[in-house]
């Protein structure tokens, strides 16, 4: 009987020595080779594919890399284009929401237009010098002469009460707003309007491709194991040829007339800042029509229109005649990233070079999804003129409405009614 339960501890212990191995096993053998992870990965982090697809797309070449997240991107692009018409993500609450003024018929909108949302968005990185200085003074201003300012306020409304004249509603020009700051751009010859220039984002994007091909060359130079390369330039090509996809440039660049003399005014919504800000555009004969940009994609204008041979006919450029090709385009690109994800669920290979290029990718699209950008790099050439800035709002309206007509009343009308006219 004792040898018979001994033998059965024996017997026990040695079959959780074995299922500890096999636990100890599995483990190493999955941090040796995780493939069984990157099937996943593939299909995550759509949002970011989508943001830097948002940030980088337009005419020429298009540098948003392999990553994760491609194949989910991909299928929610096919779905996109056969529902709502559009491939660039909708406009999030609080990413540059602002408003535009035309200054000649003191018109005021939403701004929807992707390109002006980041424009107005990035302001605080692209901003002249000038303006920039003019903040640093006011931050670095007397704060015991603005501490006198609020303490005589006080005071004189305090000895208003007390004598029974009750306090007063009305308010000087400074209690209608902080302070304004006008900034005036024209458009550039410079550069080809809605064609942008290649900045530091654009360019990151073709060194992590090259890098990316770089690391996936190692396996195939040490073993002669050539999938990894294969996959990753597939997934390359396959990244390129979405970006390039002409419906991108379309929705951000739709119904933009060029040479316009349209004046334009941009201005952030709900601005928490001590100062507003409001950015001036004059396209002088050489710019686009930034007006009917600012109205937003063509999906907002011709969703639930039929399309029929007739109506692209009469549409010219502004019809949606590319839309009947970018749903065949995308649904052909996402049976692709399905190849590509079958693939890679098959894959058995170097897993740690093909998770190092896929998380380098997504950590460069995560940095083009965000990164700030000047309006040369978003498609708008603009040359600089001036800051419009006086002590008080009232005073600012007025030199602005000197220098530039209608632009003063315009601004007064829309965002300054309380000022009075001096």
């Amino acid at each position: 009987m004792v040898l018979q339960i001994l033998h059965q501890v024996l017997q026990s212990r040695s079959e959780f020595s074995d299922g500890a191995q096999r636990s100890t096993d599995q483990i190493k053998s999955q941090w040796q080779s995780p493939s069984a992870i990157l099937p996943i990965l593939l299909i995550v982090a759509g949002d970011i594919v989508g943001g830097a697809l948002d940030q980088l797309s337009g005419p020429g070449i298009v540098p948003v890399v392999f990553s994760f997240g491609w194949v989910s991107y991909a299928h929610k692009a096919f779905v996109s284009a056969i529902g709502v018409h559009r491939l660039l993500s909708e406009p999030q609450a609080g990413d540059g929401d602002s408003k535009m003024i035309n200054v000649d018929t003191g018109r005021k909108a939403k701004n929807r237009s992707t390109v002006l949302r980041r424009v107005i968005r990035d302001l605080e990185y692209w901003k002249p010098k000038e303006a920039k200085e003019a903040e640093e003074r006011r931050k670095k201003g007397n704060r015991g002469d603005i501490e006198r300012a609020m303490n005589g306020r006080h005071r004189s409304r305090q000895t208003a009460e007390n004598a029974g004249e009750g306090a007063s509603e009305k308010d000087d020009d400074d209690d209608a707003s902080n302070g304004l700051r006008i900034l005036i751009f024209d458009a550039s010859s410079k550069g080809q309007q809605g064609h942008p220039s290649y900045d530091r984002v654009w360019c990151s994007g073709i060194a992590i491709a090259i890098l990316q091909l770089g690391i996936a060359s190692i396996p195939f130079g040490l073993h002669g194991e050539w999938l990894t390369l294969m996959i990753t330039g597939i997934g390359n090509i396959l990244a390129f040829t979405t970006g390039a996809l002409p419906q991108f440039g379309k929705e951000k660049w739709w119904r933009c007339k060029e040479k316009s003399w349209k004046t334009i005014a941009l201005t952030k919504d709900n601005s928490t800042t001590e100062y507003d800000e409001i950015v001036v555009i004059r396209s002088m004969g050489i710019g686009l029509d930034l007006e009917d940009m600012a109205s937003g994609s063509q999906s907002q204008a011709f969703r639930g229109q039929r399309w029929n041979q007739t109506t692209l006919r009469k549409g010219g450029g502004e019809s949606p005649t590319l839309w009947p090709w970018t749903r065949f385009a995308t649904g052909f690109l996402a049976a692709c990233w399905i190849a590509l994800l079958i693939m890679v669920a098959g894959f058995r290979g170097s897993s740690w070079y093909l998770l190092a290029t896929g998380a380098i990718g997504l950590v460069q699209n995560a940095f083009v999804a965000g990164a700030p950008r000047t309006p040369d790099a978003q498609g708008l050439h603009l040359q600089y003129q001036e800051m419009i800035e006086e002590d008080t709002v009232g005073a600012t309206l007025n030199i602005a409405e000197k220098r530039y007509p209608r632009l003063g009343s315009s601004l007064r009308k829309n965002l300054y009614s309380e000022v009075s006219k001096l």
